[in-house]
């Protein structure tokens, strides 16, 4: 609700998985549970509040539409996806800096390592 930015936002899954990956993994499961206290009427409420954070993503990034999709569908997809693999890919949660590169990355927006090269200063 804070972010400012696509760049903050794209970070709230990751800092949710690096907190607390059980409940990241409950909030997000990659398979669907068929045990009877996974489907509960509280978990999906919690999993829908989950989603539904995914979406302040979207409107947050509707601000910056720069590189984005203009289909809001792809928008979201695309924006869920780069958000979903900053916390899911080992790599990326675990390295801000990576994270950041990949995000710049799919956002179409220059490595800063790589503009100070293209400048002369690095």
């Amino acid at each position: 609700a804070t972010a400012e930015t696509v760049e903050e936002a794209l970070d709230v899954p990751v800092r949710v998985a690096q907190e607390s990956s059980a409940r990241f993994d409950l909030l997000f499961p990659s398979a669907k549970d068929a045990r009877p206290h996974m489907n509960t009427r509280e978990l999906r409420e919690v999993r829908l509040e989950a989603r539904e954070l995914l979406g302040r993503l979207e409107r947050v990034a509707e601000k910056q539409a720069g590189a984005l999709p203009e289909d809001a569908q792809k928008r979201a997809a695309f924006l869920t996806g780069v958000s979903m693999a900053g916390a899911t890919v080992p790599e990326l949660r675990a390295s801000t800096t990576l994270r950041h590169q990949w995000q710049s990355f799919c956002l179409g927006q220059p490595d800063d390592a790589q503009n100070s090269k293209k400048s002369g200063e690095g």
